[in-house]
């Protein structure tokens, strides 16, 4: 399980900004959230109440400029004179007809008067504009002083005006006022007026918040005097269930209450837009802090990193890479020192190559040199048992065969030859031997062009067909049989290589012996498996471990030496091996 120490530098430098910079930030932008949404929603209240309270300073501006009218006419001492003759059933039809004038100069100075009626306390009746309007609000019209109950009998006992809703007639709305004598305070009637609805609507419908928003006034009895249209006329209790945002101020002196009523989705519109735009604020800087903190750790995780993939490009062998120095911190101090210690490591192996090589190049050509002694001894030794016995031409033959051998292998121009020259070697080799042999000495090559064209490494053969003729047939009686042959095959790891091989049929190799013969362990002491083991170690000298000899043998059956070789179509020789497998 990984921790955090596991994890690269450049998250944890992340993750160390954000819980320096991004959690506070975020956590004081969702204080503030919080503490402005209380703030705005408490500016909203405010402004919903000074709404109200406009409203109802305009309602009861109105009201009084209304009332102060009534109060003006009723003071009027013909008026007075006259309800007080009717008191007492006095007055002339004149007479009476200066009170309906009054109530006419009454009605005169507003327009939104629509009807005038004075009840006295003997029953007559005094009304201006007698038409339809008059039908329909003379349902709400005493015959006698109103009785009423509550705040209602409070406020008119009070002498002042009593504003009343009509339910049935939304559009007026009634005040009731009582008619004394003002000189003997005698109660002489009540007066009622009539007014339009829109005149207290007028007062608010401009003050909304929002274009939702709307008011209702409710006079004490909890019915609707007005509404802007937005509201329902059936008052405030048809409104509980709805999602709006209410608000309520009272009149003591008209008795009537103002609601505001405002849809909580716009009343929060203008709290969100505050949010969203802070939002926006905090996601710019929380972008720019971002980018910010990106280019920092940048700075700092990408010096480092390209320092690790030089690294692991000297790790692969390549000593040839240099590290950038973009800044003298730290960082470009360790690429420095990193540049200093790949070019001292590069050259210390530069060094120990060429020592390698130079060894290398003195055991191969030791090798070399080994194998002519050994094979002059023998053919010597075989020149000199012809000529002893006679066999003068057969021995000039051998000489001339063995000369071509021995110019072969002291040449030093090529390492590599084509397996076609090689095998000329081979025949030359065996035409020396099957003189020796006789006709008892049986050889076949078996290998096709393509192979012959391949390129192998000098004096590989003939080492090897010497050894099976000297320590595998000279001890067997009978025909002795050399085969000879090269194909293409596959590795296990499906490459292509060139196996060669040499067969005999003679008296076979121990299984313990097979190894200490590759590898030359005790085989110097009768010059037994000499070329073998120089010839595998020159192979794998040249092209690697994984190529050389390979040995499959049987004591009284005979030996396959395989000599497995990578497929050269081209003549690759530096000149010296490489050391390096390849």
């Amino acid at each position: 399980m990984k921790t955090i120490g596991d994890l690269p530098i450049r998250k944890k430098l992340m993750l160390f900004f954000i819980m320096l910079f991004i959690v506070p930030l975020c956590i004081f932008s969702i204080v503030v959230t919080f503490v402005m949404r209380s703030a705005l929603y408490s500016q909203t209240q405010r402004r919903s109440e000074q709404y109200l309270q406009q409203s109802m300073q305009g309602v009861e501006n109105s009201l009084s400029e209304l009332d102060s009218i009534m109060m003006s006419n009723l003071r009027n001492q013909d008026m007075q004179r006259v309800l007080n003759q009717v008191q007492t059933n006095i007055s002339s039809p004149e007479e009476k007809n200066i009170v309906r004038k009054q109530l006419r100069n009454i009605a005169y100075t507003r327009r939104d008067i629509v009807c005038l009626v004075i009840i006295t306390n003997s029953g007559e009746r005094f009304v201006f504009p007698e038409d339809d309007v008059y039908r329909e609000v003379k349902t709400y019209i005493s015959r006698k002083v109103p009785d009423w109950e509550g705040e209602y009998a409070s406020i008119f006992r009070r002498g002042e005006t009593i504003w009343k809703g009509l339910p049935e007639t939304p559009q007026y709305i009634m005040g009731v006022r009582r008619i004394r004598n003002f000189e003997t305070l005698q109660e002489l009637g009540c007066l009622y007026i009539f007014f339009e609805e829109r005149t207290i609507r007028q007062q608010y419908e401009n003050l909304k918040m929002t274009p939702g928003s709307f008011f209702i006034i409710e006079d004490l009895e909890g019915e609707t005097i007005s509404c802007d249209g937005t509201g329902t006329e059936q008052g405030t209790a048809g409104l509980k269930e709805k999602n709006l945002y209410s608000n309520r101020l009272d009149n003591p002196e008209l008795g009537w209450t103002i609601w505001g009523y405002v849809p909580t989705e716009e009343m929060l519109y203008e709290i969100h837009r505050v949010q969203l735009v802070f939002f926006s604020i905090i996601c710019l800087l929380l972008g720019i802090l971002i980018l910010l903190m990106r280019k920092f750790s940048a700075s700092i995780t990408d010096p480092i990193r390209n320092l690790q993939e030089k690294m692991l490009e000297i790790r692969s062998g390549n000593f040839d890479v240099v590290a950038e120095v973009e800044h003298k911190d730290e960082v470009g101090e360790l690429a420095e020192t990193f540049n200093t210690m790949a070019s001292q490591v590069k050259e210390l192996i530069e060094k120990d190559y060429q020592s390698r090589l130079l060894v290398q190049e003195t055991e191969y050509k030791f090798l070399r040199a080994q194998i002519n002694p050994h094979l002059l001894y023998n053919t010597l030794d075989s020149i000199s048992w012809m000529s002893a016995m006679g066999n003068g031409k057969e021995a000039s033959q051998m000489s001339v065969a063995l000369g071509r051998i021995l110019r072969w292998s002291i040449s030093n121009t090529k390492h590599v030859v084509r397996l076609q020259e090689e095998a000329g070697i081979v025949k030359d080799y065996l035409f020396i031997q099957r003189l020796r042999y006789g006709e008892s000495l049986v050889c076949r090559f078996d290998w096709d062009e393509p192979e012959l064209s391949f390129y192998v490494p000098k004096m590989i053969l003939q080492p090897l067909v010497e050894n099976a003729l000297q320590h595998g047939l000279n001890e067997k009686d009978g025909e002795k049989r050399v085969i000879i042959g090269a194909s293409t095959v596959k590795t296990d790891q499906e490459e292509q290589i060139l196996e060669i091989r040499v067969c005999d049929n003679g008296v076979g190799i121990a299984p313990e012996r097979i190894e200490d013969i590759i590898h030359g362990r005790g085989s110097q002491e009768k010059n037994h498996g000499v070329g073998m083991y120089n010839v595998h170690h020159r192979i794998q000298l040249r092209y690697g471990k994984e190529y050389g000899l390979y040995i499959e043998s049987a004591l009284g059956e005979g030996t396959c030496i395989y000599i497995r070789l990578p497929i050269r179509r081209e003549e690759t020789d530096e000149g010296s091996c490489n050391g390096s497998g390849r």
